[in-house]
């Protein structure tokens, strides 16, 4: 008996394998295949939850808070000045760390706390 393949059976063939050869396919449910093997690439974006960045900043202005309740805001914004007549990184770092409102309510707060 001779293998007779149809013409239409053959472009089917041809047609799967140039799928499967191009990365698509089916694989049936619990089988062990070509998606448990390769591993979908992940983005390279680092993302961050909303409410991460939200307890981040809190946690600044706490933090500068706590500096101003435990310093003194005199000796706090002495530092401050310091920090800005040096110029550079540390001007910017008197910038960044300059009492503002939320810092001024965390630092009463916290020496409510602190008696």
């Amino acid at each position: 008996m001779g293998t007779h393949i149809s013409k239409e059976f053959a472009e089917r063939i041809d047609r799967i394998a140039r799928t499967h050869k191009a990365g698509g396919g089916f694989e049936a449910v619990g089988a062990l295949g070509r998606l448990d093997q390769v591993k979908p690439q992940s983005s390279c974006r680092i993302s961050l939850p909303l409410k991460a960045l939200v307890f981040l900043f809190l946690g600044f202005f706490l933090f500068k808070g706590a500096m101003i309740a435990q310093m003194g805001e005199q000796s706090y914004l002495l530092r401050l000045t310091t920090l800005k007549a040096d110029g550079g990184f540390d001007a910017a770092v008197a910038l960044v760390m300059a009492p503002d409102t939320l810092s001024h309510i965390a630092a009463r707060f916290i020496s409510q706390l602190l008696g």
